[in-house]
């Protein structure tokens, strides 16, 4: 729970909403998700974006980049951006 990382007892309801679109051609996939966590009396506590692209390099060999941003609406809690490049093998 997001509370109880910034401090808090995790006694709330939560209520958390996230969509995305994501688009295929050949070897490639592009994708977008957004969404949003709010505590029980509709306070926004949290919101991401996340990009993400993946190129099928070889038969079971995947290359993936992300991008990710998450806001935090406290003002004690700490906003984040990450990115990563992952190789996911298969066998």
């Amino acid at each position: 729970s997001v509370d109880r990382v910034l401090g808090g007892a995790a006694t709330a309801d939560r209520e958390a909403l996230g969509y995305g679109a994501s688009y295929a051609m050949g070897d490639i996939t592009l994708a977008y998700e957004m969404g949003s966590l709010d505590d029980g009396a509709g306070t926004d506590v949290s919101d991401h974006t996340q990009i993400a692209a993946s190129y099928a390099v070889a038969p079971g060999i995947t290359a993936v980049f992300t991008q990710s941003e998450v806001e935090v609406a406290a003002a004690s809690g700490t906003d984040e951006d990450k990115m990563e490049l992952q190789l996911k093998l298969s066998f």
